[in-house]
């Protein structure tokens, strides 16, 4: 194989991984959120202003990073940094957004889909939401500080979207109850997806 034909396989194959992998996690948000909405006879609260500002701010940064992927797949780079700029807007509502919306479960003492079944303190509970915030916040600072070094960028990019999927990720487990029994399964299916392309990528 040429050495231009092993760089378009890497590139195509690096192009569809972040499209899957955006993919992937909007089908998880979906799959752990909407059964509590479309069947709200087993919520424990309405959804409030504050949550409902929160799942579209959210959903908002899952679509653009989807389409961002795009962009980048069909190399219009130009277009993919201008839409950079309405990203960093949306990423900065996220934050207080998430960080508010753990405050007031720790307040209530529930969260209100009852997904989550909080059953310890909420005080203890919230740390995990709060974290992952954290972590969010400081691999998409590094992923805007490398934007000019495209391999770091993208990588860090998907790793701050991975540190939003635990939220998700603890939903679908809430109410599929057979996952409950399998975290360590959804985290080695998690670790291929990422290793499969690094792996075509490495090879000769």
């Amino acid at each position: 194989m040429t050495t231009i034909e092993t760089k378009r396989m890497r590139s195509a194959t690096g192009s569809w991984f972040g499209t899957a992998f955006a993919c992937t996690m909007i089908a998880v948000a979906l799959i752990g959120f909407l059964p509590s909405l479309l069947k709200p006879a087993g919520r424990r609260a309405p959804v409030s202003l504050l949550a409902g500002a929160h799942g579209v701010v959210f959903s908002a940064w899952l679509g653009i990073f989807l389409l961002q992927a795009r962009l980048i797949a069909g190399r219009q780079i130009a277009l993919h940094r201008r839409i950079g700029g309405a990203a960093a807007v949306v990423a900065a509502a996220m934050i207080p957004l998430g960080y508010l919306t753990s405050i007031a479960m720790v307040r209530r003492g529930f969260d209100l889909s009852g997904d989550l079944r909080v059953d310890h303190d909420p005080a203890y509970e919230v740390v995990f939401p709060l974290g992952d915030l954290f972590t969010f916040v400081v691999l998409l600072t590094a992923a805007l500080s490398y934007r000019r070094h495209p391999d770091m960028h993208k990588r860090l990019m998907l790793f701050a979207n991975i540190a939003l999927m635990p939220a998700p990720l603890a939903h679908l487990i809430g109410h599929v109850r057979w996952l409950a029994a399998l975290p360590g399964a959804i985290i080695v299916i998690l670790f291929f997806c990422f290793c499969w392309p690094r792996s075509r990528e490495s090879s000769p």
